[in-house]
């Protein structure tokens, strides 16, 4: 694997459980390149670098207290919510995205590419069991970004019930 100034994707996280009456704990972990974050806490991988042509692979998980009784359940009032702002270094673009949780398709526009994207969310309620999350993509073998340019973008992320939020991550990323 190249160095950390290399080419390549880089992100980091904060994590914060809101409610810890709801959700015991939350982790990210990343298998396969095990050099790609510099550190690990609670929350499992932060300050990661990847390598065009790696393998991003690994699991989210959230556990949510009571999950082996009676499950807690969110309803449509529950929202996803994403304030970010993204594009190249000097001329970023800020964008949100607010989606139920639940009842209907979650529609979102990313300005940098002019693209429409729609999630198909559950149907509502959702029940709040263990949630893992698997994934695993191979990032191209080259860099989508022209050169001698950074794609660059911050935000947060939440999820917010009428009693207030449940989780909430920050985070950043740059592409070169």
């Amino acid at each position: 694997m190249s160095g950390w100034r290399d080419l390549g994707l880089k992100f980091s996280r904060k994590i914060s459980i809101v409610d810890s009456d709801t959700i015991s704990s939350a982790k990210l972990t990343f298998s396969g390149n095990g050099k790609s974050c510099k550190h690990s806490d609670q929350y499992g991988g932060n300050d990661c670098k990847f390598d065009w042509g790696d393998r991003i692979a690994g699991e989210f998980e959230v556990k949510f207290v009571g999950a082996d009784e009676k499950s807690p359940e969110l309803g449509g009032n529950t929202t996803i919510e994403v304030d970010m702002k993204a594009g190249p270094k000097m001329s970023q673009t800020d964008f949100q995205i607010s989606c139920q949780v639940c009842g209907q398709d979650c529609v979102v526009e990313i300005p940098l590419v002019a693209k429409k994207v729609t999630i198909k969310m559950p149907d509502c309620p959702v029940k709040l069991k263990n949630l893992e999350l698997n994934f695993d993509q191979a990032l191209p073998e080259k860099s989508p970004v022209p050169t001698l340019m950074t794609i660059a973008g911050d935000g947060t992320v939440r999820v917010v019930t009428p009693q207030g939020k449940l989780i909430e991550a920050q985070f950043n990323f740059e592409m070169k």
